[in-house]
């Protein structure tokens, strides 16, 4: 039986593995309390996600990286633009939130809140 060797661990031949980004994506070698909801982690003077180049994987990565990637990414900038011109955002519930991990990453009983018009001069 012929063994790949990489960074400590041994795997069979033909052995599947299976990764979870979003569990990666939660892990406290790479973000600092991640599971706070803190944007500023990713901005310039921080970024936690540049630590590691699978340390943020939201459209996968390498070679498999999602062609929609750059699109998504617009469209999800201009509705939180059009949303924030007019609205703000509140969680319902200041209790903060659990999350599940697998499948994927998400709040366990979703992420009410409230949207409070913004007032206008």
């Amino acid at each position: 039986m012929q063994q790949s060797h990489r960074k400590g661990f041994d795997f069979p031949a033909d052995t599947a593995i299976t990764l979870n980004p979003g569990i990666t994506m939660l892990s406290p070698e790479f973000y600092t309390d991640p599971e706070r909801f803190d944007p500023s982690r990713f901005s310039p003077n921080r970024a936690e996600d540049q630590v590691h180049k699978f340390a943020r994987t939201l459209f996968g990565g390498g070679a498999h990286k999602c062609i929609g990637m750059h699109f998504s990414t617009l469209q999800v900038k201009l509705f939180i633009a059009t949303l924030l011109r007019e609205r703000r955002v509140e969680l319902a519930s200041p209790t903060g939130t659990e999350w599940q991990r697998m499948p994927i990453p998400r709040p366990k009983n979703g992420l009410p809140i409230v949207l409070h018009p913004v007032a206008t001069h």
